[in-house]
């Protein structure tokens, strides 16, 4: 089933595990998927954003070399991924940092711990179903 199919999407998590296990699920589903570790340099991200023409992002929170709120900001203040689709996939359960999150347009918060990639994965599908549903109701008003 190719439920992404044609979408490319941005995959940023220091966990390995779950990065490439993400990753294959959603090439598997049609997606293109780019990945970064969150190693290195906040800078590495901001130039996969500016060269690709990404749909949407999934985005873990506890990065090893920065916090993935930070990327989030960034992202916000470039006109090119303002309004960018960003699914926070994080073992953070943290009510203030959500909150936070919120407010920099990233309502979109699901828990590892409760939730699996399977079920994460059909939930960002709806999402950006209903996104694209909505996006084309406009256009034709």
């Amino acid at each position: 089933m190719f439920m992404f199919c044609g979408k490319k999407i941005l995959i940023i998590d220091g966990n390995a595990n779950y990065l490439y296990a993400l990753e294959a699920k959603l090439v598997v589903s049609g997606a293109e998927v780019l990945t970064h570790t969150g190693t290195g340099k906040l800078i590495e991200i901001t130039k996969i954003l500016q060269t690709e023409k990404v749909d949407s992002v999934i985005l873990e929170l506890d990065l090893p070399d920065f916090d993935g709120q930070k990327v989030l900001y960034e992202m916000r203040n470039e006109p090119r991924t303002s309004s960018l689709p960003v699914f926070i996939y994080t073992f953070t359960d943290d009510e203030k940092k959500r909150k936070a999150l919120d407010i920099l347009g990233a309502p979109y918060y699901f828990n590892k711990g409760e939730i699996g990639q399977d079920e994460f994965i059909g939930k960002i599908h709806k999402i950006l179903i209903n996104k694209e549903k909505l996006k084309n109701l406009k256009s034709k008003n």
